[in-house]
């Protein structure tokens, strides 16, 4: 039923300076591992092969650190000449895009400061109804109030959302009962129950930890506070609400660090994204049985002034349109700065692929945040960014800001419009899902609310509206559609 894409690779892993290279991933064609690399020099090699993905070929293979520029570029040509290899890419760094700190009351709390029977107050301004006080809200609640808060799709099944991000607080208050349980699998057995690739991956999977996620969480709260923006729990008087009362999220930790910019390699994200899609082919194989059915990805990491274009970058593009290919949406927050990244660059937001939905922040007022990217080709859409009030780990709360908080915003959007849709959608969605995940992307785009002085800053040149999108949805395919 669907397309396979396979990404033929071989990515380079840098130290911490952008010509530091430490290992190559390596990926043969067909998957046949070949025994070359031992015929290179003694010197260069240190390590056998490592897997990164099997499903895509990928491994590593390790060299000494400071090759500088030349020694990058003669390796990569080295490696590109063995016989069954494909390519050789250099694998960046990528950043995470968070700006946590800086609001008077930017400060753990137990509780948050106002409650309400649906959970939010004055402090979640990004979810109430939209007017001229509030121009920059989605307008959450009067979707919530017109088309409910099931969580479910029309056939009664779970609809998830993988945040692949870091420090997740699995125990939270607000968040326990909306991760993703993988019910295949027996936790803590060291056994792979339901035959996916992955031992003990109960609720997500670390690739720091090459296994299950921690339940203790570090000083980062990073993860923690865009899941409850996609998804705390709602309407039971606890904390605060996400877009989507009862979505189900899948953590994915990338590391369990501190740090505002902590380093990451593009390695690490295909590995994510490769549990994504294995937990999607599962779902998809068993007919629902097994596996997770994720609609959206959330990401808020990236390279920050590169323009993904050419040879150099092209397996961002073939990640996502193999995502997309499974019926998954892929919102990612662009850079937290304050430039045009159609002119300056910036991974993934210029990518070409259809599936991506690129995010920037504005605040209530509807104004672009002050480090906030934009880019009228490729920003996609605008959403709450400056302050946002979520959980935060130890069952707490506190604010953020930047366009890692924005991005949450439209990927509990997407899950959102699942659960609301019409039959009429879910039957396209089972039958042709890559053409659901774009027909989703379309309708939050084409509903967003006007800005009139960001249009020419944003591709729609409005900021997402959930109202508007649940009234398109519900009624698709039916005359009621608009």
């Amino acid at each position: 039923m669907t397309k396979k894409f396979f990404i033929p690779w071989i990515v380079l892993i840098t130290s911490l300076n952008a010509f530091g290279a430490d290992r190559f991933i390596v990926q043969y064609k067909n998957d046949e591992r070949s025994s070359q690399h031992f015929a290179l020099p003694r010197d260069s090699i240190l390590f056998d092969l490592q897997t990164i993905s099997k499903r895509h070929g990928l491994y590593t293979v390790r060299f000494p650190l400071g090759l500088g520029p030349k020694g990058i570029h003669d390796q990569l040509n080295l490696l590109r000449s063995l016989p069954g290899v494909e390519d050789a890419l250099v694998d960046r760094v990528v950043t995470q895009r968070t700006q946590m700190g800086g609001f008077p009351n930017d400060s753990f709390q137990k509780t948050p400061i106002q409650k309400s029977p649906t959970d939010f107050g004055h402090l979640q301004w990004n979810l109430q109804r939209a007017g001229p006080q509030n121009p920059g809200s989605t307008d959450a609640e009067s979707a919530w109030d017109e088309f409910g808060t099931d969580g479910v799709d029309a056939y009664g099944r779970e609809i998830v959302v993988a945040v692949v991000d870091s420090g997740f607080d699995l125990a939270h208050e607000d968040l326990v009962d909306n991760f993703f349980v993988n019910t295949g699998e027996i936790p803590g057995n060291g056994l792979d129950d339901d035959s996916n690739g992955y031992v003990d991956d109960f609720v997500g999977w670390s690739l720091s930890k090459k296994g299950p996620l921690p339940h203790q969480v570090t000083s980062d709260f990073h993860g923690t506070h865009v899941a409850g923006i996609v998804g705390a729990r709602g309407g039971d008087g606890v904390g605060v609400s996400g877009v989507n009362w009862n979505v189900k999220i899948l953590p994915v930790q990338l590391a369990q660090k501190s740090g505002r910019d902590r380093q990451l390699f593009i390695s690490q994200m295909i590995t994510a994204y490769t549990y994504i899609m294995d937990m999607k082919r599962q779902w998809l194989s068993s007919e629902g049985l097994e596996g997770a059915n994720i609609v959206a990805t959330n990401t808020s990491i990236g390279i920050n002034s590169v323009h993904c274009k050419g040879k150099d970058h092209s397996i961002w593009d073939k990640l996502y349109d193999e995502m997309g290919s499974l019926g998954i949406v892929s919102v990612v927050a662009v850079a937290n700065r304050s430039y045009n990244i159609d002119e300056r660059g910036d991974i993934p937001a210029t990518c070409t692929s259809e599936y991506i939905i690129s995010v920037s922040s504005i605040d209530r007022d509807g104004h672009l945040g002050g480090l906030s990217a934009w880019g009228p080709s490729s920003v996609d859409l605008l959403a709450p960014g400056m302050p946002i009030y979520s959980t935060a780990p130890h069952s707490a709360y506190r604010f953020g800001a930047g366009t890692s908080v924005a991005a949450p915003h439209v990927s509990g959007a997407v899950a959102y419009l699942y659960s609301v849709a019409h039959e009429n959608f879910i039957e396209l969605y089972d039958t042709a899902p890559e053409k659901a995940a774009l027909t989703v992307k379309k309708i939050l785009l084409d509903s967003t609310f006007p800005m009139p002085e960001l249009v020419e800053r944003v591709a729609t040149g409005g900021r997402l509206d959930l109202y508007r999108a649940a009234k398109r949805i519900y009624g698709y395919g039916t005359a009621e559609s608009l």
